[in-house]
């Protein structure tokens, strides 16, 4: 995906798949939905404690668009000593929770849609936050998961 100057492309499209996947409807009963509705709350829950953290850490330095702010630092505290996109991960999540806990196969595939989507935008910011950060490829490498804890 090309980027517009501040990247609005890509909060654009975030934005297009959050709604997809809030909005579509349930096709499965909701009677039938009772083994996969704790699991769910348990995917909203450790995305709310991984996404709130995530944002504490970062506090000034949060931006909703891919490139770094000028007076921004590199975040290595928090969920960043686990993840490098601790907030992508957590939305990640929480839509896998969220599709879940609504027994919604077309949620759990635009979440897998979602998550697709978030591995290209990291990508993306990587390469931004390499060209601000002389220690980012550091960084990396002591920080080996991209988006989701122990997994990926």
């Amino acid at each position: 995906m090309s980027d517009t100057p501040r990247g609005w492309n890509w909060i654009i499209v975030q934005g297009l798949l959050f709604l997809l996947i809030l909005l579509t409807p349930r096709l499965i009963p909701f009677s039938l939905s009772i083994f996969l509705r704790a699991p769910g709350w348990l995917f909203i829950g450790f995305a709310a404690y991984l996404g709130s953290g995530a944002l504490l850490a970062l506090g000034s330095s949060l931006s909703l668009f891919p490139r770094p702010l000028e007076d921004a630092e590199l975040v290595r505290s928090g969920p960043y000593r686990l993840l490098r996109h601790p907030i992508y991960g957590a939305l990640i999540l929480g839509t896998w929770g969220w599709s879940l806990w609504r027994a919604h196969l077309p949620g759990l595939i635009l979440a897998l849609a979602l998550a697709a989507f978030f591995d290209r935008k990291s990508r993306h910011e990587e390469e931004l936050l390499m060209q601000r950060y002389p220690d980012y490829a550091d960084f990396q490498r002591s920080t080996r998961r991209r988006l989701i804890p122990w997994i990926y």
